[in-house]
């Protein structure tokens, strides 16, 4: 049995093939650290919400590249923004 596709330079030990596949790996490692972070960030925004503390969840989410994150976070991060300008209106005599 002949061996057939992209593993086959890796499997004859190809070492041109090595560069590209620590490449690939140090890629797909910077990918899944980036993502627990913004896991992390957004778990901790979530607990800042449910508290009513918007000022902290504007910081929390400011962390974050507001493009890349759920629409339902940047719904609740233009709310956050509205309630905390409200609040820091003074009252009307």
């Amino acid at each position: 049995m002949a061996l057939q596709g992209a593993g086959k330079p890796l499997l004859e030990a190809n070492i041109i093939k090595f560069p590209e596949l620590k490449l690939h790996s140090e890629q797909e490692g910077r990918s899944y650290t980036q993502q627990i972070l913004n896991d992390q960030i957004l778990t901790a925004a979530d607990k800042t919400w449910e508290k009513g503390d918007y000022n902290e969840f504007i910081k929390i989410i400011s962390r974050t590249n507001l493009n890349r994150i759920p629409s339902s976070y940047q719904l609740k991060y233009k709310i956050a923004q509205k309630r905390v300008q409200h609040l820091a209106k003074p009252p009307s005599q």
